[in-house]
Order: C-alpha cells, then structure tokens, then sequence
C-alpha cells in the first residue's frame, strides 16, 4: 500500500510539473525555432517579453493582487469574529457559508454586467482599484469562508477572561482575535493573490489602457497577435508570469501548516 502511494504520488508529482517544465524549455528556444530541447538555449525570449512590458504588467498584477486580498482581509476579519463570537446563532453562520457558497458557483461571466455599470457609475472602470474591487465578488466568500472556521477556534476562556477584565468588543478583536488568526489572514492573504493572479475575463474588460494591463492580459495580446508564433517570447512571458504565485503558494501552505500543527 505505501508502495502504491508513492507511485500514485509521483505520478501526480510528474503531472503537475510536467507543462511547467516544458514552458521553462520553450522559453529559452531561439526565434523560429520549434523543437525541443533548445540547441543552443538563448535568452532572446526573455529580452523581447521585457521590451514589450512584461515588468510592467507583472507589477500592476502584483498591486491588482494586494489590494485585492487587503479589501478582502479588511472585510473578512472583523466580520468572521462578529459572526463567531458576538451571539449570532448557528442558522446565521449556516445562511452564511449557503451565501458564500451560492456566490463562489456563479461563473464570472453571469455577473459581469453587473459588475461593469457598477464600476462605470463609480467612475473606477480602467482603474486598477475598480478591478481589485471587482475580484471582491470571488475572493470575499472565499476569505470569509476560511476566517469563520477558525474565529470559532479563537478559546472562549480567554474571551471570557477578557471580557471580566473589562475589554470592550473592539478591544477584544484587536487584543485577541488579530494575533489569534494571523497565520489563517496571511493563508487567505495569500490564496487570494493566487486566485487573482491569473484572472483573464474581468481584467481584459475593465482595463483598456497598455499601461495598465495586468500580466495575464498581456500575454493574452501577444498570443492573438504576430508573437503568437514565437514561442520563446510567449514561453518567456508565462515563466515570469508564474513565478510569483508559486512563491504565494508556498507563503499559503506554510501559513496552513501553522495553523493545522498551532505553531
């Protein structure tokens, strides 16, 4: 059985890798060339991507991400302990996680319309900020779907003590709660970089300006246009594309590890 576990771990290992490993070759192939291994391997790829503005791109991904997951850590702490700890009843945080739940299934195309005449009569379309605020609709559920499993976590004993030495609600949330789920905001900090990292449909909608693409956005556009045929400059422009949510998965689960092992 162990045996069977470590091949089915490996495979699964090989399948995950396996098209990360090929993009890495592909973007260091020369112009027109097609074949792989790269012989000999060049860095052409990687200089083009750069002077179409890939640095950029990968920086107002980077500021689309953190406000996202600020907007949602900012919402989803508080109300995460207000829901677990301020006497609402069990039916509350059912209907809840049912809400959260019935948001997360909708694609995001069934809400676009929605989304855009809200933003267009707030006046943030083609701002980074109206986009961030736009991932709320994902991102937000998510957060808070993870915060209330672990603000009922938080010891009662120690809300109690507190609460006799005369804390007030907001004193206790500040005093207690925030230092008790740092590593759970860090982990949904994290997840929520990830989810928006690679966002396509809302990105390409609500950002119009070349100077305001996000990275998934301008690979998009080299892929319809002549450089959909050069595989360095679009393998290039991937590669450094995924670095970084590969480094947030790895923030996410050593955060996940804290919280599971209370370290």
């Amino acid at each position: 059985m162990a045996r069977l576990s470590s091949v089915a771990v490996t495979l699964a290992l090989l399948t995950a890798v396996s098209p990360l490993a090929v993009v890495v070759m592909a973007s260091f192939l020369n112009a027109g060339q097609y074949s792989l291994p790269p012989n000999p391997p060049s860095v052409e790829g990687y200089a083009k991507v750069l002077d179409l503005g890939i640095g950029q791109a990968l920086l107002n991904s980077a500021l689309v991400g953190l406000l996202a997951a600020a907007f949602s850590v900012a919402v989803a702490l508080p109300t995460s302990y207000a829901v677990a700890k301020l006497g609402f009843t069990l039916r509350f945080f059912v209907a809840v996680l049912a809400l959260t739940a019935l948001t997360r299934s909708l694609p995001p195309s069934a809400l676009l319309v929605a989304v855009y005449e809200t933003l267009r009569g707030m006046g943030l379309l083609d701002s980074h900020l109206g986009l961030a605020l736009a991932y709320q609709i994902y991102s937000l559920p998510m957060a808070l779907w993870i915060m209330l499993a672990f603000a009922y976590e938080i010891s009662p004993e120690v809300e109690a003590a507190a609460r006799v030495d005369g804390a007030s609600p907001v004193k206790r949330f500040f005093y207690i709660a925030v230092p008790a789920m740092r590593n759970a905001t860090l982990a949904v900090a994290a997840l929520t970089l990830i989810e928006v990292w690679g966002e396509y449909l809302y990105a390409a909608i609500f950002i119009n300006a070349p100077s305001k693409y996000t990275a998934s956005v301008l690979i998009g556009h080299l892929v319809s246009s002549e450089y959909g045929f050069d595989w360095n400059v679009i393998s290039a422009a991937s590669v450094m594309a995924s670095i970084p949510p590969i480094l947030m998965v790895g923030i996410a689960a050593q955060a996940m590890t804290k919280i599971h092992f209370g370290k």
